[in-house]
């Protein structure tokens, strides 16, 4: 399935894995019990973890664990995650037409 999201598009490959192809910042957010694994598959993704700016080359992983602070700022991932869970968002970048919690 593949869904136009704001920031760019979303690619539901299983239940637990998504591409995400980020052309503007992703609200910056938490999950209470759901943990991500992202993967670079473009040339440079660009994020922030907590308050850490991170640059992943293609190929290159990162684990987010429950609870911290993420934002996919620009590129493209594979995301895995290992349980379904709400999103707090912390900031939008100011966009009013979405539900704060998912």
């Amino acid at each position: 399935m593949i869904e136009n999201k704001i920031w760019g598009t979303e690619i539901l490959i299983t239940n637990n894995q998504k591409i995400l192809v980020a052309n503007k910042p992703l609200s910056v957010q938490r999950h209470r019990i759901k943990s991500e694994k992202w993967r670079a598959i473009s040339d440079k993704v660009y994020l922030t973890i907590n308050d850490e700016f991170v640059i992943l080359n293609k190929g290159e992983q990162i684990k987010i664990p429950n609870g911290t602070l993420h934002c996919l700022l620009f590129g493209v991932v594979i995301e895995e995650a290992d349980a379904e869970d709400g999103t707090e968002r912390v900031f939008d970048w100011e966009r009013r037409d979405r539900d704060w919690v998912d």
